[in-house]
């Protein structure tokens, strides 16, 4: 028998939350990792590269933000909808 999906009920974003730190810390281990080899690619054009790496740690940080907001209202949401007696 196929279950009846409500197709209202939204997932709960703490795994993509966990997964962004997962990836996160694995790709920190990968550049502790290579350290030498990305330090020598880095020094071959330095201002191209910091430019990309400080998009590259502005995305991040920004993306995580949101994912932080995300949970955050899901949390009052479930919090408003179990004061008033409904459920999400």
């Amino acid at each position: 028998m196929a279950r009846d999906l409500d197709p209202f009920k939204l997932s709960s974003p703490r795994i993509f939350l966990v997964r962004m730190l997962v990836f996160l810390t694995l790709c920190l281990l990968l550049c502790v990792v290579l350290y030498k080899q990305i330090w020598t690619a880095f020094l071959a054009n330095p201002g191209l590269n910091a430019l990309i790496l400080s998009v590259l740690i502005i995305g991040v940080i920004v993306g995580t933000q949101y994912a932080v907001i995300v949970v955050g209202l899901i949390a009052l949401a479930t919090i408003a909808a179990f004061a008033v007696g409904t459920r999400l």
